[in-house]
């Protein structure tokens, strides 16, 4: 007969690394809390000035859609003017805020009306619009 032989089993539990604090790594990668901070916030702002970019863009986008209605006669001619306000009170916000160091003035609270009014007026009566032949 064959003997039996007995089979090592791998343990399961194994021993973890222990991790270094954040203090303690902050040795290897060169750079102090202050300068990681200011690093931060750097990126912060940054992200901040390419989001008021996209709303000088999305501003300019409204001026046009709110021209194009105004000027097409399938949208009222109120909803294509407050679409542009819309669109230039985006632009204001937008701008000031890259413009101006303390911009606090909030131009595009009050003037997101044209772009309610276009929604509930594309869910109403926007499907209902006829081609002119």
């Amino acid at each position: 007969m064959r003997g039996v032989r007995a089979r090592s089993r791998p343990s399961r539990i194994r021993s973890r690394p222990s991790r270094p604090s954040p203090r303690e790594s902050l040795g290897s990668t060169g750079f102090s809390i202050d300068q990681r901070d200011s690093e931060s916030l750097q990126r912060i702002e940054a992200y901040f000035d390419i989001w008021n970019v996209s709303l000088v863009v999305f501003g300019l986008h409204l001026v046009l859609i709110g021209y194009l209605a105004f000027r097409s006669g399938y949208v009222p001619r109120v909803l294509g003017v407050l679409l542009a306000v819309a669109g230039a009170g985006y632009l204001v916000d937008s701008l000031g805020g890259l413009l101006v160091e303390d911009y606090s003035l909030s131009v595009g609270a009050v003037t997101f009306i044209g772009e309610a009014l276009l929604m509930v007026w594309l869910l109403v009566r926007g499907r209902k619009v006829q081609l002119r032949a």
